[in-house]
């Protein structure tokens, strides 16, 4: 089971991985000249990181936001040493829309049957379980057994 934690912000994306990269794509039928920031899916290249998309008001709107975040997930399994994993995500929400939609982001992530090519490297994922917090906690989602015997921790995102 691999944890991680995605920082879906407008600006950057982030992961409990230390990955940072813009928050946007180019999308072409064929592959782009640089391979490292290349992703697959569904039939269709991604220049990931080559430009920033709009502000999303309703981030589960479109596929959009979970195509930002399989770069995060590919970066997870090769630090873990897999291609083929079972993933339990942490995500943020912008502070403004957590009540309101929370419950839809958390099963917009829900996927089983994942398939993908980030870097020229084939991935599988199911994500069996996300959880959705205020934007900027997700980042300590990996952290949460050392975080046990704290009563408050403080956390400063510094956004775009």
């Amino acid at each position: 089971m691999l944890k991680l934690g995605i920082d879906n912000g407008n600006y950057n994306t982030k992961s409990s991985e230390r990955l940072l990269y813009a928050s946007g794509f180019t999308v072409g039928t064929a592959p782009t000249i640089d391979i490292g920031n290349q992703l697959y899916y569904n039939g269709r290249y991604y220049a990931i990181g080559d430009k920033r998309m709009n502000v999303q008001n309703d981030k589960a709107a479109d596929d959009d936001v979970f195509i930002l975040s399989l770069p995060a997930i590919a970066d997870a399994m090769r630090k873990a040493g897999t291609s083929d994993a079972s993933i339990v995500m942490g995500v943020g929400l912008p502070i403004g829309v957590f009540g309101t939609q929370k419950d839809a982001f958390r099963h917009y992530f829900l996927r089983k049957d994942i398939r993908f090519e980030y870097a020229d490297q084939s991935y599988h994922c199911d994500v069996l379980n996300c959880k959705v917090f205020p934007q900027g906690y997700a980042a300590l989602c990996r952290h949460y057994k050392l975080l046990e015997r704290y009563t408050s921790v403080t956390l400063a995102d510094i956004g775009g």
